[in-house]
């Protein structure tokens, strides 16, 4: 684990099934996690959002809306978009 990632509580992502226990910050600022940051799981780009004690919500429909809205969360999803399909 490096300096930009934190273990945050076991959750299945929704989208893939996937486990997950650690939120990295994507843009290397040293970011940590809290309670109403978006969560993109790396696995299939699924949206999630974080509760204040760091565990994992799915979105409602009106923050569903917010995601398209989010330039700078679109392009994160585009990059780990880009990284899966050059991991595979």
């Amino acid at each position: 684990m490096n300096e930009n990632t934190s273990r945050i509580p076991a959750f299945i992502c929704w989208g893939c099934g996937k486990l997950n226990d650690a939120a990295t910050d994507s843009d290397s600022t040293g970011a940590k996690p809290f309670g109403g940051a978006w969560c993109i799981c790396k696995y299939c780009n699924h949206v999630a959002i974080f509760n204040d004690d760091l565990s994992v919500r799915q979105l409602t429909s009106l923050e569903w809306d917010e995601v398209f809205k989010d330039d700078n969360l679109l392009a994160k999803m585009r990059v780990n978009a880009r990284l899966m399909r050059f991991l595979k």
